[in-house]
């Protein structure tokens, strides 16, 4: 996963394991596919430091995300920004439109608070490129 807007690299991992969230992006349910549905990633925050998806706090709408499976570029297009509460889980579900949801938590530890930030899928790339910003394919123009 790219955000180079904010200088941010991370592994996308296949399991939700408390590892996993310390040095990645875990996917957060199994048998997820990128470019279907809501493909949701999860990831740890740690209190002060600048690590893992904590600069997605930073992030506004029209900026991109790039994922990759290593035979495709996905391009998203940020469209939500929102501190959520545990409990609303509705930004979890499956969408019918190709969805990219990143959440992790707020601070304090333990604090029931999310940050959660939603992008939709705006292009697609076939094949690896130089760089992810050079996918340029919007959908339905493949």
């Amino acid at each position: 996963m790219a955000i180079p807007c904010q200088k941010v690299s991370l592994p996308i991992l296949a399991e939700r394991t408390d590892a996993n969230l310390s040095v990645g992006a875990a996917e957060y349910t199994p048998h997820q596919k990128m470019g279907h549905g809501n493909y949701v990633l999860a990831s740890h925050n740690y209190a002060g430091a600048d690590v893992l998806l904590n600069r997605i706090k930073n992030l506004a709408a029209g900026q991109k995300i790039y994922l990759t499976d290593f035979s495709q570029i996905f391009m998203y297009q940020v469209t939500l920004l929102r501190v959520i509460n545990e409990r609303e889980i509705h930004y979890l579900a499956q969408t019918e439109n190709p969805t990219l949801t990143l959440i992790r938590c707020e601070e304090p530890v333990g604090t029931d608070q999310r940050l959660i930030v939603q992008a939709k899928l705006v292009s697609l790339c076939r094949g690896i490129q130089k760089s992810p910003t050079s996918c340029g394919t919007a959908i339905g123009d493949s």
